[in-house]
């Protein structure tokens, strides 16, 4: 049994250190990630040592003790360009992991302040995985992401859950 959760980085990181996650497969930057925007980073030790840090996408897996779950996190940059593809990637290797469940959290980025309490947006494949209302009602259209695309492409294949933080320009839950 996998579950799978697409997270930010520290929150992976955070899991990935409690349940010992060890990376189990990372997508080739050179094929979604634009340099000029993404850009490398190159990190330091203290000791003088140098490495590049390259945009990119990972999976970690680890196991959850007392459980027969396996924990799949998969965090890293939305990629540049080639999103259908990226998206087919994650869905093949998710699918040879054997991955049930799928969670995702997922933001959009605004310019509200830190003292508003967070809109949660809940959805999903399957309407009995959603224990609360969504303040959405009717139609929505906004501006898609690679996350979105992971979303589809996961749909119809296994339940998927997504959570969403969605807050206008005045830090309004809509």
């Amino acid at each position: 049994v996998g579950a799978m959760v697409v997270l930010a980085q520290a929150d992976t990181t955070l899991l990935a250190e409690a349940f010992g996650a060890a990376e189990d497969f990372e997508v080739s930057p050179d094929e979604y990630y634009d340099y000029q925007y993404s850009r490398p980073r190159i990190v330091r030790s203290a000791t003088g040592e140098s490495r590049i840090v390259w945009p990119t996408t990972r999976m970690l897996r680890a196991s959850v003790p007392g459980t027969n779950l396996d924990l799949i996190l998969l965090h890293g940059w939305e990629p540049s360009y080639r999103w259908s593809s990226f998206a087919a990637e994650i869905l093949e290797h998710a699918t040879q992991l054997e991955v049930d469940f799928v969670v995702m959290v997922g933001a959009l980025l605004a310019d509200v302040p830190h003292t508003r309490p967070i809109a949660i947006t809940p959805h999903a494949n399957d309407p009995s995985l959603v224990t609360r209302d969504s303040p959405w009602r009717g139609e929505l259209r906004i501006p898609s992401s690679a996350q979105s695309l992971l979303e589809q492409a996961f749909e119809g294949r296994h339940e998927a859950v997504q959570h969403i933080k969605v807050e206008d320009g005045k830090g309004q839950a809509l």
